[in-house]
């Protein structure tokens, strides 16, 4: 007999290949920028807060999705809020969903990507596809469920990162630890958020995944999706971080 566990990961890897197949085939439909394009020009409005470290918010407008985002530091830990407007009159699917199938399932708001470009001592996080590495072949790839957010809806989110922050990539790279982590203090963030765009005949399956309901969207046969990133600006502030010895 079929284990649970098995029809949960076929059901997932089901989905997975037809997200990267869809998205492969919309390739030129991204309404997206790259990454430094767009946080340099996003329009941000900042505000203080009385934290122990400001809070940061910057909204973005990107088409029609007005993006909002904050970052507030306490002594354990960090909390990103973000929330997105859908003024279309289209649904959207946010690529918020991420999961971890092992060595034990996790899906939930506070499982983000967190990538630390050392160079630049900034902290990227990102709920979205994973990017797929190009120097090597990925056997299963990973897509996030999403969270259907309708025409003139609104949904925020906050996500809660212990201190200090330790990466968390998808495909890696990841370094034989050489010794115990670095503690370094970065000094700025920023956060990505993917989604996709609903089209005329897309109907949705819900289905229960260890417990958890999750909403697959189908497309029509044959349809390009237009895919895209929200990307807040670089926030200043300063994050501890373990990062990994990968040589002395």
């Amino acid at each position: 007999m079929v284990s649970e566990t098995h029809r949960r990961r076929l059901r997932c890897s089901r989905f997975v290949w037809t997200l990267l197949v869809m998205l492969t085939a919309c390739s030129a439909a991204r309404d997206s920028q790259p990454v430094d394009d767009k946080r340099q020009s996003a329009n941000a409005i900042a505000s203080a807060s009385d934290a122990k470290q400001p809070v940061e918010r910057k909204e973005t407008m990107a088409n029609t999705l007005l993006f909002n985002a904050s970052f507030d530091l306490s002594e354990t830990e960090l909390v990103l809020t973000y929330e997105v407007e859908n003024r279309d009159q289209r649904d959207v699917y946010l690529l918020n969903r991420l999961y971890r199938p092992t060595p034990t399932w996790v899906m939930g708001p506070d499982l983000i990507y967190i990538h630390l470009l050392r160079d630049k001592a900034t902290i990227w996080f990102n709920k979205k596809l994973a990017d797929i590495p190009t120097d090597r072949n990925v056997l299963s790839p990973v897509a996030p469920y999403v969270t259907p957010l309708r025409a003139g809806q609104r949904f925020k989110e906050q996500v809660h990162i212990p201190l200090p922050v330790n990466e968390y990539r998808e495909y890696g790279p990841f370094p034989e630890p050489t010794g115990p982590p670095r503690k370094r203090m970065y000094k700025q963030v920023y956060f990505t958020l993917g989604y996709y765009w609903s089209v005329s005949g897309m109907k949705e399956k819900v289905s229960q995944i260890e417990g958890q309901e999750v909403v697959m969207p189908i497309a029509p046969p044959g349809t390009r999706l237009q895919f895209g990133e929200l990307t807040t600006p670089t926030y200043s502030i300063n994050v501890p971080v373990n990062e990994l010895r990968a040589s002395d």
